[in-house]
């Protein structure tokens, strides 16, 4: 099966669930309309508030169009000082169905976590949370995996959900060790991530960059066990529990290995996955954040001004264009 006609089974088999989002949205939208108008908001911005949930409605009744369409567009920005003309490509942004944009995404998410991952460095080090002889112990950068087990019966759903419901409460304990310790400075990155797994139901894990003093690995298992627990997952002392966690020796911080490509659509032999299973990662992963981090974390990211070479500022103008009519001004203009 190629690309396109696996792409509009997905979309067949996602329809009903896509329209129930979307109902959904404009039902939130109509409430919030009527709330601001009791507030004695203007029409005009009320207009304005509401266009969020009119446009994910309309995404999600678009997407599959969105995505046959990605790269059609690219994004011309004009300097409004020397009216130099600059284009930036555009996507769909859908990165679980997407390929370009899903590569294109994880791109910046490490860019974005490596900004952020310097900043926390360069301050812990004039800190002094790096020096080996600290009283608490030195921090450092770490590596942590959660998986879950399968169990047999599991759908791809739940398996998603086990896992994703896992996670707060194993967070909460981590966040009340640190805090009964008086550890103010950890930091943390967790990106969730989906593969097929041998059985092709699906093997969904977390990996997390933690920088933080020395944890105990048989702490975090207990953690995760207890977080499985609370999920709905029960496992006895000797059940196999897979939590892995190691220092991280490489230059980009794990960036790499950390953001990969968050789902995979791909089986070992270089296939398609089955749209009927990969349409249930879909509906699983839509609307569920697949990445987070500690608060303040991603703020540290500080974005590097986009600059025309005349250094003013962009976007000033922006305008959106089909990729073959910016092709063919660019080929008029030599």
């Amino acid at each position: 099966m190629n690309s396109a006609s696996w792409l509009q089974e997905i979309g067949d088999l996602t329809r009903e669930h896509r329209e129930r989002r979307a109902r959904t949205l404009s039902k939130r939208g109509e409430l919030r309309k009527w709330e601001l108008r009791s507030q004695l908001w203007s029409e005009v911005r009320v207009r304005d508030a509401l266009r969020w949930y009119e446009s994910r409605a309309r995404g999600q009744r678009e997407r599959v169009a969105r995505v046959s369409e990605c790269g059609a567009e690219v994004l011309q920005l004009t300097c409004t000082a020397c009216r130099k003309m600059h284009e930036r490509p555009t996507g769909c942004r859908v990165g679980i169905l997407c390929v370009k944009c899903r590569g294109r995404i994880a791109q910046i998410k490490r860019a974005v976590f490596s900004r952020a991952r310097a900043h926390v460095l360069l301050h812990a080090s004039r800190r002094g949370l790096l020096f080996p002889l600290r009283p608490k112990g030195p921090f450092g950068e770490k590596f942590l995996t959660l998986t879950a087990p399968h169990i047999l019966g599991d759908s791809i759903a739940r398996r998603i959900e086990r896992v994703l419901n896992a996670w707060p409460s194993f967070l909460k304990q981590m966040n009340t060790y640190f805090r009964e310790r008086a550890i103010k400075s950890a930091e943390w990155f967790r990106v969730f991530e989906w593969t097929p797994g041998g059985d092709q139901l699906g093997h969904p894990h977390v990996h997390v960059w933690l920088f933080c003093p020395f944890l105990p690995r048989q702490l975090l298992r207990e953690w995760w066990r207890l977080a499985l627990a609370s999920a709905g997952c029960q496992l006895k002392a000797d059940d196999p529990l897979v939590v892995d966690i190691r220092k991280i020796v490489d230059a980009d911080g794990g960036a790499r290995e950390l953001i990969k490509y968050l789902t995979k659509d791909i089986t070992s032999d270089g296939h398609k996955l089955d749209a009927r299973l990969y349409a249930e990662v879909y509906k699983a992963l839509d609307g569920r954040r697949v990445t987070q981090a500690s608060k303040g974390f991603m703020a540290r990211a500080e974005s590097e001004a986009r600059r025309c070479e005349c250094g003013t500022d962009l976007p000033l103008s922006v305008r959106r264009v089909r990729a073959e009519a910016a092709t063919r001004s660019e080929n008029h203009g030599q």
